[in-house]
């Protein structure tokens, strides 16, 4: 099993066929004048499975956070899945996590958002950092000037 890549964006949508779009990607810089700052950060993971890896019926978990620049967890989703029969058996088995978090961000500073996946014979930890800055200095009404 392996993690192909993990994308942070500032949201995404699914479609009818089971399309995902991510919307802003690489979103990793939020300018906020005042705290707290609302926002929502999307994370997108995915995995390649090796032939014996996985069989259909086994079971994973994984769970999504937003960690803030003290270590707190503002913001979190978890969830079950089950493996199922794949519809082309010729082609490398893969799985994708999309997961969408609303944040309350109260500091400035690094935000990271980790998925921990917990497979039948493997875990994985894996995060991605954001960052919400004050204006720079003159920009936005922080000026100290009269």
């Amino acid at each position: 099993m392996k993690l192909e890549w993990m994308i942070l964006a500032e949201g995404l949508g699914q479609d009818a066929k089971g399309a995902i779009t991510l919307i802003s990607v690489n979103q990793n810089l939020l300018i906020a004048p005042s705290l707290p700052a609302i926002t929502r950060r999307a994370v997108f993971a995915h995995f390649v499975v090796a032939e014996g890896d996985l069989k259909s019926g086994d079971q994973m978990d994984f769970k999504v956070s937003a960690i803030s620049p003290a270590g707190e967890v503002i913001s979190a989703q978890q969830g079950q899945g089950t493996v199922g029969d794949p519809m082309w058996p010729e082609l490398p088995l893969t799985l994708d996590f999309p997961v969408q978090l609303a944040l309350n961000c109260k500091e400035y500073g690094e935000y990271r958002i980790q998925l921990d996946v917990q497979f039948p014979h493997e875990s994985f930890r894996e995060a991605v950092s954001f960052f919400v800055k004050p204006p720079p200095e003159g920009v936005g009404g922080t000026s100290s000037k009269p």
